[in-house]
């Protein structure tokens, strides 16, 4: 018996057919892919644009707005 044919006593192309028609099975995967594409999402978002990307910019920005109006900062 070949492994990758027989998943629980069925065939593949049988188990694929029960799962690609299961309302439950494309519920649940809905729910997965949406909680962890958000969570995803949140993390870059959160880490990486406004932690890294954005304070980066901004220093860029306010010195190139200095360099424009020749202001000098004295720290």
């Amino acid at each position: 018996m070949n492994i990758l044919l027989e998943v629980h006593g069925q065939s593949f192309t049988d188990e694929y057919a029960e799962l690609f028609s299961s309302p439950a099975h494309w519920a649940f995967e809905l729910t997965f892919s949406v909680i962890f594409d958000l969570i995803i999402i949140a993390l870059i978002y959160g880490v990486i644009i406004k932690k890294i990307i954005i304070p980066r910019l901004r220093k860029k920005i306010h010195e190139e707005v200095d360099k424009e109006h020749g202001i000098e900062h004295h720290d």
